[in-house]
């Protein structure tokens, strides 16, 4: 079974060594390749783990974020801050540096996914669970406070907007500083609530005064 983690991918390329290669060689490619594809922002963020960046191509769009992480014998990338929605540019990516390690290296390559289980499952008990009691926690705050409906809704609706938005950049971010996961989580619980809550809060001021 595939491990469940708050950035467990759709999809990954796993990069695996033949003949006089071995894992580092395959990481000395990594950002030649990425930077080929129009990569930069590199980091190393610790051994065994390269990361490329990429700034979002539309104003609406996310910024790409690849990573290549030694596991075992093998290599394995994949990219976050996307959706499901961008799966198949996800998959263009992919095989595009999959045709560049197969062209310029000895080794061989497995594309594997969509795992939608695992990132769903991942993506529900550390980025909506948390966001969601911190959004509940928000609504009854404004339900004692005699609000309307309404308004509680919306404290719901900009909880799911940070649903996607925690996936997309947030869990990109924590992982790029090498935050330990229950710190992060902690983070959801109780920085979120704050941050509905003056959301909620200024709502509830145009309500009142509008």
């Amino acid at each position: 079974m595939k491990s469940i983690t708050p950035t467990s991918p759709l999809m990954t390329l796993v990069v695996i060594p033949k003949g006089d290669t071995n894992t580092q060689a395959i990481l000395a490619r990594f950002h030649p390749i990425m930077r080929s594809m129009g990569f930069g922002s590199f980091f190393q963020e610790g051994d065994g783990l390269y990361q490329a960046g990429k700034d979002a191509e539309t104003i609406l769009g996310s910024p790409l974020c690849v990573f290549a992480e030694v596991d075992g014998e093998s290599v394995v990338i994949n990219i976050d801050g996307h959706s499901i929605f961008g799966l198949k540019g996800v998959e263009e990516q992919l095989k595009k540096i999959q045709f560049e390690y197969e062209n310029t290296i000895d080794c061989r390559t497995e594309l594997n996914g969509p795992n939608y289980t695992s990132a769903f499952i991942g993506n529900l008990l550390y980025t909506a669970v948390p966001i969601y009691l911190s959004a509940t926690i928000v609504a009854l705050g404004f339900f004692y406070l005699g609000s309307d409906g309404q308004l509680m809704t919306n404290v719901y609706l900009y909880a799911t907007l940070g649903v996607i938005g925690a996936k997309t950049r947030f869990w990109v971010v924590q992982r790029r500083k090498q935050r330990p996961v229950w710190l992060s989580i902690l983070f959801l619980i109780f920085v979120a609530p704050a941050i509905l809550a003056i959301v909620g809060g200024l709502l509830w001021l145009a309500q009142q005064f509008g």
